[in-house]
């Protein structure tokens, strides 16, 4: 059984909160996929950030050919041959598979041959 966890992209700060950041802050990710910050002593004061504040990003339960954790929105470089790919991590009929702005190239995801470059986040001109 895969690990199920989240990381999140704060588009006000432009800040990527790890799962281990979000459980320190108690973030709790809720059935909509929205998060919480929740006040343990008073849940009304709790806040929900819309998907336009804070996007959840689930990890694939991969891990990359360096020991690297693969989550939504990374970007991957797979070497076939001579020929360096890069695309993003995208989850689509009920998989893992990598896209490329424009249609490139994709592949499922594979831990043994890809590797994490960054995010399309923090490095969007990676994809270019």
């Amino acid at each position: 059984m895969r690990e199920i966890k989240f990381r999140a992209w704060n588009f006000k700060d432009k800040k990527m909160f790890s799962a281990e950041e979000m459980t320190v802050d108690q973030m709790a990710i809720l059935p909509d996929g929205h998060f919480a910050n929740i006040d343990g002593q008073h849940t009304s004061r709790s806040i929900i950030y819309s998907h336009e504040q804070m996007l959840p990003l689930q990890y694939t339960g991969l891990k990359d050919k360096n020991g690297k954790e693969i989550y939504e929105g990374d970007i991957l470089r797979r070497e076939i041959g001579e020929t360096i790919h890069r695309a993003a991590v995208t989850f689509e009929e009920g998989r893992f598979v990598t896209s490329h702005p424009g249609g490139g190239i994709g592949w499922t995801v594979n831990s043994a041959t890809s590797e994490v470059i960054g995010n399309i986040y923090e490095n969007p001109e990676l994809l270019k």
